[in-house]
C-alpha cells in the first residue's frame, strides 16, 4: 500500500492527573490520524503509518456513525484504545474515511502487544474539552482538543 504524506502535527498536553492531545490537520481525516499518533506516543509504541488505499477486511474495521463533529471523533479513539489495550493488537497501518454520516478506520496488524508492554493504560478519552474545528484559511484548517483519562 502506498503511504499517505503526514500532513497533521500534534502535541501532547498535561492536565491534572490525566493528559491530552492539541491536533492540527489539513483534512479531517488528518486530526483523527494526528490524534491515533498522539496516542500512540503516550503508550510508547510506534504509531500506525496511513494509507491512501482502503483497506478491505470488514473484521478489522473501526466504524462510527456519526457526522464531522467532536463526539464522532472521541467515539473512534474509544474504540482504539479498546483494541489496542484489551485485545492486545498493535496496528501497523490504517486508511481512515470520515463523512457526513461516519468515521471509518481500517486497520492492518503485523503483531500483537504482549501486556503489559504499554506506558499505561488509558480509561478514556473524554468530552470534558473536547473540540473540533475549522479554518477557512492555512494549510492546517482542522483543529482539535481531547482529554484522555488515564
Amino acid at each position: 500500500m502506498k503511504s499517505k504524506k503526514q500532513t497533521y502535527k500534534y502535541k501532547l498536553i498535561d492536565h491534572t492527573a490525566d493528559f491530552g492531545a492539541e491536533v492540527y490537520g489539513a483534512e479531517i481525516e488528518d486530526v483523527a490520524a494526528g490524534s491515533l499518533s498522539a496516542i500512540a506516543e503516550w503508550w510508547g509504541i510506534p504509531p500506525p503509518s496511513i494509507s491512501e488505499n482502503v483497506i478491505i477486511a470488514t473484521e478489522n474495521l473501526i466504524e462510527v456513525v456519526g457526522g464531522r463533529t467532536i463526539d464522532t471523533l472521541i467515539e473512534a479513539l474509544n474504540e482504539w484504545c479498546f483494541l489496542v489495550q484489551h485485545r492486545y493488537i498493535l496496528v501497523t497501518e490504517i486508511s481512515l474515511v470520515w463523512t457526513e454520516v461516519s468515521l471509518t478506520i481500517s486497520w492492518l496488524s503485523k503483531d500483537e502487544i504482549t501486556p503489559p508492554a504499554l506506558e499505561s493504560e488509558i480509561k478514556a478519552v473524554t468530552f470534558h474539552e473536547g473540540t473540533l474545528e475549522r479554518f477557512e484559511v492555512g494549510i492546517f484548517q482542522w483543529y482539535t482538543r481531547w482529554i484522555a483519562d488515564v
